[in-house]
């Protein structure tokens, strides 16, 4: 029952990793838009945003590591390891926070945001297709893995290639998909409890 608690919390982490996600893009987006002193207030204090972001990611990580143990995946080592793929982008935007804006850009040939969203729309595409194999989720929460790996592509990867720029708002909303991912992992969590308590009596 301990282990069903803790997988909801981080489910719970995870959630609110994607709320964290969608409010550091938002703000990042609107800054500009803000009235002087509040832009200012941000600007000269932009550790706030990164903060917010760093913790996203743990956030997300926090969801991973959930349907790691779970075995949303499968049992086998192959499919564990596929999480390995969406755990690395989630490294590379993690990495994001902790260095200036030009190493961000150019420590490696791919921007790190880039990469990250990469690895992740890829990872998670996987994870999602192997849950969805592995049959061990249902009802609406089985497709979510999937939707977040999906969302990407048919979204933010567009957008980015007609305008040429990274469109935050909408890379924002996919923390709001993120969230709804924690959301099924802590239900799932909490249903499990609940029925094994019911056996228990």
């Amino acid at each position: 029952m301990n282990r069903q608690r803790d997988i909801a919390r981080l489910g719970l982490a995870c959630a609110t990793g994607g709320v964290l996600f969608a409010v550091s893009l938002w703000m990042m987006v609107s800054i500009q838009d803000l009235p002087p002193a509040i832009r200012l207030f941000f600007e000269n204090r932009d550790y706030l945003l990164r903060t917010l972001f760093f913790l996203s990611q743990i956030g997300f990580m926090s969801g991973l590591y959930a349907l790691l143990i779970t075995d949303a995946t499968g049992r086998s080592g192959l499919r564990k390891s596929i999480l390995l793929i969406p755990f690395m982008g989630q490294l590379a935007y993690l990495t994001t926070s902790l260095l200036p804006n030009q190493a961000v850009m150019t420590l490696l040939p791919i921007p790190l945001p880039q990469l990250g969203a990469i690895l992740n729309a890829i990872g998670m595409v996987l994870v999602g297709i192997a849950v969805l194999r592995n049959d061990a989720w249902h009802g609406w929460s089985r497709l979510l893995p999937l939707l977040t790996g999906l969302y990407p592509f048919l979204v933010m990867f567009p957008v980015l290639v007609i305008t040429g720029h990274p469109p935050r708002a909408l890379i924002g909303l996919w923390g709001l998909v993120w969230m709804a991912l924690g959301y099924a992992i802590y239900s799932i969590a909490a249903y499990a409890k609940s029925i094994r308590g019911k056996i228990t009596v």
